[in-house]
């Protein structure tokens, strides 16, 4: 491996670095202590779409990493990213990721296939830059995690099942969008349930024994005021139309305060 550029600041040195994987260019980086010398555990972070390598949140964790805790840090650009890719083209997808967010819209199929491309593209990208990372004489290759987000995640998911030198992995932020797999997904109900998943209506609620611990947690207390069964929007999917059945209990009132003779009163007669 050869470095095409290292700086040191604070305490930890980056050094820069680029890969070749079936013919093409996957620019990395690598963050270690001042010095470092010996092996030491190795985090690899995978970034967030329309993100780099070195994205601020991600640089930030990486030294903190190595002044702290002592250990090196590892990531690459994901295929169609960072510098693999134009200014121009970058700020595209930036904003293209950011519309979708904000719009709450879901991913069209065509998107689907390229991420499932640039999935299948990457893991073998990664698996290289770990190769590579072996030959450090600062980096312990039986101590290896994974931290990866959004993007990270679904990249590292297949990365992490397929390469058995992870020893750890943090994931999120990736789950799965309504069309994703091909069908309609339901919000999920606040509604009560039973332990096998089934809804339940208020009048089945209603007719469980009330002798059974079940029953107790779940009916209505009656010693507040009667509770309500209310269909409300569905908080997991805002503005989509779907609801969600639940229990509703009136607020209770707070009594007045009382005057402050009456308080007056209540201390003399405490003491």
């Amino acid at each position: 491996m050869e470095f095409i550029r290292e700086r040191t600041a604070d305490g930890v040195t980056e050094r820069l670095f680029d890969l070749t994987v079936a013919g093409e260019r996957v620019p990395a980086v690598i963050w270690a202590p001042e010095g470092a010398r010996g092996p030491r555990p190795l985090v690899l972070m995978g970034h967030g779409g329309s993100q780099h390598k070195k994205i601020g949140s991600l640089a930030t964790r990486a030294r903190q990493y190595a002044r702290r805790l002592g250990y090196a840090t590892l990531a690459i650009d994901a295929p169609g990213h960072g510098d693999r890719i134009s200014r121009e083209e970058a700020m595209r997808l930036s904003k293209e990721v950011g519309d979708r967010i904000r719009e709450h819209r879901g991913i069209p199929p065509d998107l689907a296939r390229t991420m499932a491309e640039r999935t299948a593209k990457a893991v073998p990208e990664w698996r290289a830059a770990l190769d590579a990372a072996q030959s450090l004489d600062f980096v312990d290759i039986s101590t290896v995690g994974y931290w990866g987000v959004s993007m990270g995640t679904s990249i590292g998911v297949p990365f992490v099942a397929a390469e058995p030198r992870i020893r750890a992995a943090v994931f999120g932020l990736a789950g799965l969008r309504e069309g994703a797999d091909g069908r309609r997904r339901k919000s999920p109900s606040r509604s009560s349930s039973s332990s096998s998943g089934t809804t339940r209506s208020p009048a089945a609620i209603a007719a469980w024994p009330s002798s059974t611990p079940s029953a107790r947690r779940r009916r209505p207390c009656t010693s507040t005021p009667a509770a309500t069964w209310e269909s409300r929007p569905s908080r997991a999917s805002p503005g989509s139309g779907s609801s969600s059945a639940i229990w509703v209990w009136p607020r209770r009132r707070r009594p007045p305060p009382r005057p402050p003779e009456a308080r007056r009163e209540r201390r003399r007669a405490r003491s």
